[in-house]
């Protein structure tokens, strides 16, 4: 299937939940975060699309309004790739879990968790994978200061931040 054959299946099967597509090294199609369950099913379900991998997930900040989350999927069958974002607030940042559809995105989920602050409804296991439980804060967001000490790796003493340092 050719990125325009795909592109056009995409905007007949998906006619009302396609907020608008791109074509830049993946096809990219935006949708509303309350259709992400619906739309992330049938794409590795349908065997039109049949994307069986979710090959990343991720967050962009875009304050000051919302953040992004985007899916890289890829059909390991038809050999053919496909971008998915979604929006959600800075207010409220949530949207459902796509644990039910892919086991990996639990990790992925987590991980923006930890790193963004958002919060992804459904998923069974919501708590920090990368930085200490007790860390105050989500380093990825463009908003976030650095705390003045920072613990080490081992957390058997702490160290002082000096300007500059990324941690």
């Amino acid at each position: 299937m050719t990125s325009q054959e795909l592109i056009n299946k995409l905007k007949e099967h998906f006619s009302q939940e396609i907020i608008k597509t791109e074509e830049n090294f993946d096809i990219t199609i935006y949708i509303e975060s309350s259709n992400i369950v619906k739309v992330m099913k049938e794409l590795k379900e349908n065997p039109v699309f049949d994307f069986n991998y979710l090959m990343c997930q991720t967050g962009v900040d875009y304050p000051p309004e919302k953040f992004e989350i985007v899916y890289n999927l890829c059909s390991l069958e038809k050999k053919h790739r496909l971008c998915v974002k979604a929006s959600v607030s800075r207010e409220n940042p949530s949207i459902p879990s796509l644990c039910d559809i892919w086991k990996t995105a639990e990790w992925h989920e987590r991980e923006i968790f930890d790193l963004f602050g958002v919060n992804f409804e459904g998923n069974p296991d919501m708590r920090r994978i990368l930085l200490p439980e007790d860390f105050t804060g989500h380093p990825l967001r463009k908003d976030f200061n650095s705390p003045e000490v920072v613990p080490s790796p081992d957390k058997k003493e702490l160290t002082k931040a000096k300007k500059g340092d990324s941690l």
